[in-house]
């Protein structure tokens, strides 16, 4: 649909929460060429069940792709309240900060 609309001002929102088939990350891969912001949550779905968001891998699948713009944080409750930096350590870790 994108691609039909065919401007520079239509892109995508990749809410990667919404991704619940399959490889989420191969999906992402896919979708990222159309992302003008990203909603990175939580969890990821995979086959139907929920797994932790890989912020390593979102991040080489941004590098990879070449994306600099905004990206959002979504549901991160349960990572928030973690010990030993929670998700600001891992926000840190996987995007170099």
């Amino acid at each position: 649909m994108i691609d039909a609309v065919g401007s520079d001002w239509f892109g995508c929102i990749l809410d990667i929460g919404s991704l619940r088939t399959g490889d989420p990350y191969a999906e992402i891969e896919k979708l990222v060429p159309y992302a003008v912001s990203w909603q990175i949550k939580e969890n990821v779905g995979r086959d139907g069940k929920e797994e932790p968001t890989d912020l390593a891998k979102i991040k080489a699948i941004m590098d990879r792709a070449g994306y600099r713009a905004m990206s959002r944080l979504r549901r991160w409750a349960g990572r928030c309240a973690r010990e030993g930096g929670g998700l600001s350590g891992e926000i840190r870790k996987a995007f170099g900060l």
